[in-house]
C-alpha cells in the first residue's frame, strides 16, 4: 500500500512512471531519485518512509517539462 501511495504521490508532482502497480521500477526510481534531490535528501533511488513522509507534507507544483526529462531512463 505504501508503494502504490509513493507512485501516487510521484505522479501528483508530474513524474510519468506509468501505472501505480506497487513495483519500483527503472521510472520510479528515477523520480524518486528527483524528488530525493528536491527535498535535500540522500539521492539513492530507494523509496522509504523518509521520502514517504516528505511527499505525504509537502505540496509542490508539478515538474516544469525542462525537469521531466530527468525523470526519464536512460536505454
Amino acid at each position: 500500500a505504501e508503494r502504490r501511495e509513493l507512485q501516487g504521490l510521484l505522479i501528483l508532482r508530474g513524474h510519468d512512471i506509468g501505472e501505480v502497480d506497487g513495483m519500483l521500477g527503472d521510472k520510479s526510481r528515477a523520480a524518486i531519485r528527483v524528488e530525493q534531490e528536491r527535498l535535500g535528501h540522500e539521492v539513492n533511488g530507494r523509496g522509504g518512509m523518509k521520502l514517504l513522509t516528505a511527499l505525504r507534507g509537502s505540496w509542490v507544483l508539478p515538474l516544469p517539462p525542462a525537469l521531466r526529462s530527468k525523470t526519464e531512463v536512460l536505454e
